[in-house]
């Protein structure tokens, strides 16, 4: 086999044929981008009527938010100004480029009880994203323990520079009401002083109630 040579021809195609085959690459490749980020948006877990999301229909203090994301953000306001479309726009427009997650704070209560194995597996998505959006914060009532689960989760993500997104309906004082239970006024009002300290943006939406207009 010494001195053997393999030659390999360019196929005789016009230029026409050859666009085609362009063509046929280019739409390949699309479909498996196409593919990949629908599965990495079903893994982010934003709900199906927020999952076109997007900036453009936001304010721009959304906007400029999104373009760095190097702290949290708070997004508050009374129902239906868009907190949760602006959050889960946020979280859309980073989809397929880093793990990001989509968890109500009912589902993060729920998922802080003892000995709930798929609550755990929860809780560990949420640390690991690289972007965790947490919707409805404060309209649930957690527990001693749930809200122990919250400040870890949240105390963990500051630490290591992941930024959180909070939707809520609360003011400051407000939310700490809601939050504290029990013994743990304590620790809500160390949540609730994070969420409004150097650590998160602060963007507070106005205008109608979008669900009526």
């Amino acid at each position: 086999m010494e001195g053997l040579k393999i030659i390999f021809r360019k196929p005789n195609l016009t230029k026409e044929e050859w666009e085609e085959k362009r063509k046929q690459v280019e739409a390949i490749k699309a479909e498996e981008q196409e593919r990949k980020f629908k599965a990495a948006l079903d893994r982010s877990h934003i709900p199906l009527m927020y999952q076109n999301a997007s900036l453009l229909h936001c304010e721009d203090s959304i906007r400029t938010y999104a373009q760095s994301i190097d702290k949290g953000l708070v997004i508050d306001g009374k129902a239906g100004r868009g907190k949760t479309y602006s959050g889960c726009a946020i979280l859309r427009s980073f989809v397929g480029k880093f793990p990001v997650h989509f968890v109500q704070s009912k589902e993060l209560i729920e998922a802080s009880y003892p000995g709930n194995e798929k609550g755990s597996h929860l809780i560990g998505v949420c640390r690991k994203s690289r972007l965790l959006l947490i919707d409805d914060f404060g309209k649930e009532k957690p527990t001693d323990h749930a809200l122990g689960e919250i400040w870890k989760l949240l105390d963990h993500r500051i630490s290591w520079l992941k930024p959180t997104i909070i939707t809520t309906q609360y003011g400051r004082r407000e939310m700490i009401e809601r939050l504290a239970s029990g013994d743990e006024k304590e620790t809500a009002i160390a949540i609730v002083s994070r969420l409004y300290g150097n650590d998160f943006e602060h963007i507070t939406l106005t205008g109608k109630d979008r669900r009526f207009s």
